[in-house]
């Protein structure tokens, strides 16, 4: 009676670990979160993209916009620290020299407890997205900080 206890314990263990290696993602399966998106132009004092929700798979921020390149009209180099954002929805800091306006955004993750100020989160490639991230770019000349206050 015991040995028949065991071996019933035993199948409900192994379907149990089966089953979850089934259904979990793995490294090629990536759960879709969303990331919501707003775009600041500070120069005129304008929004234009306003809580856009996307929906992606992207690991980073760095992935989702080359993913999302098109929709977002991103202009883009890559640089030794990663993706360098040059311009976004047909505003290009590309060359407006070193007093810009430049690219800018901050990020907010509920789910990590985390808020990064304008100019202070990490390069777009290092910077995990999960879901429901907030980033709002903002097209300025004021370096992170400045502007709060």
């Amino acid at each position: 009676m015991n040995f028949k206890k065991i071996l019933i314990a035993f199948a409900v263990i192994v379907i149990g670990v089966t089953l979850t290696y089934t259904f979990s993602p793995t490294d090629g399966e990536r759960e879709e979160k969303e990331l919501v998106l707003t775009v600041i132009d500070e120069q005129t004092s304008s929004v234009l993209l306003d809580h856009q929700v996307f929906k992606t798979n992207a690991s980073s921020l760095g992935e989702f916009l080359r993913e999302n390149h098109e929709a977002l009209q991103l202009e883009a180099e890559e640089s030794k620290y990663g993706l360098y954002i040059t311009g976004i929805l047909g505003l290009s800091a590309k060359d407006n020299g070193p007093s810009g306006p430049f690219w800018l955004y901050q990020y907010e993750s509920k789910e990590q407890g985390i808020v990064m100020p304008l100019g202070q989160a990490p390069s777009a490639d290092q910077l995990p997205l999960f879901d429901k991230d907030e980033v709002t770019f903002h097209y300025s000349s004021l370096l992170g900080g400045e502007n709060e206050g």
